[in-house]
């Protein structure tokens, strides 16, 4: 029996994955997000990263620069 299909045609664990991927922290790949940026509400991060990052910099995902972080 096939896996069963999400709404886009790919299996349900696909999407599951993906959405897994995107609470990833942008920044060192390595701990869930829990700040994004402000404000484009991009690029999510971790606390280590945000806190590293205070003052801002420049989004992972579109490129502006950002002032500061908004908690998810």
């Amino acid at each position: 029996m096939p896996p069963p299909q999400g709404s886009s045609g790919r299996p349900e664990d696909y999407d599951s994955e993906e959405e897994d991927r995107k609470k990833i922290c942008s920044y060192c790949s390595k701990s869930l997000c829990a700040f994004w940026t402000v404000p484009c509400q991009h690029a999510g991060a971790c606390k280590k990263c945000a806190m590293r990052l205070a003052t801002g910099g420049k989004c992972k995902v579109c490129g502006a620069l950002f002032a500061g972080w908004e908690r998810i």
